[in-house]
């Protein structure tokens, strides 16, 4: 934090040469040729949001991978997140490694494939998109209490979640989960 850093992303505990993840979320990358790829390691929790956006990935011609990341292969990628279901995708505006630095965020933006990924899947989960895969249930009056919850910012794509809030409150109900 005093160097100015927002996050750090946590490397193998053995090697140390291994991306396993970004503090309380999943770690993604996209590659110049238009891959998904996402660590594989015995040492974080399973994602639900990262799987689903592994499915999302190949659907829309990406080639996902789930494989151990070898941390210089940060200066390679074109696009690069963290996911989780808070969060759904914070995009990642740069990350430095040593003495190097890469920006993925230009101009304050998030990436192109990062900004797919999260206007589909949060779609699916307000009904603006069809729901394919069975990922969500209706939840019937009467069996279920929701309380309101305020959104607070958490990443650029905050208007969209604004809205998906909002659709939320506006009586459809839905619960994610298979």
């Amino acid at each position: 934090k005093k160097a100015g850093y927002t996050e750090v992303l946590y490397l193998d505990a053995k090697e140390k040469l291994y991306i396993d993840e970004s503090g309380p979320a999943n770690f993604f990358g996209i590659t110049r040729d238009g891959r998904y790829v996402t660590p594989h390691s015995e040492s974080i929790l399973p994602s639900i949001t990262n799987k689903s956006l592994v499915t999302l990935a190949e659907e829309l011609g990406m080639r996902p991978e789930r494989r151990r990341v070898a941390v210089e292969e940060i200066f390679d990628f074109q696009d690069a997140g963290c996911c989780g279901t808070a969060a759904v995708i914070t995009p990642v505006g740069s990350i430095t490694y040593g003495e190097r630095k890469v920006v993925y965020a230009k101009e304050g933006k998030a990436g192109p494939f990062s900004s797919k990924l999260y206007e589909r899947l949060t779609g699916i989960q307000v009904g603006h998109h069809p729901d394919t895969y069975g990922w969500l249930s209706p939840i019937h009056p009467g069996r279920l209490r929701c309380s309101s919850v305020k959104y607070q910012e958490y990443s650029p794509f905050s208007r969209l979640a604004e809205r998906a809030t909002r659709r939320r409150n506006s009586g459809k109900y839905f619960c994610g989960g298979r």
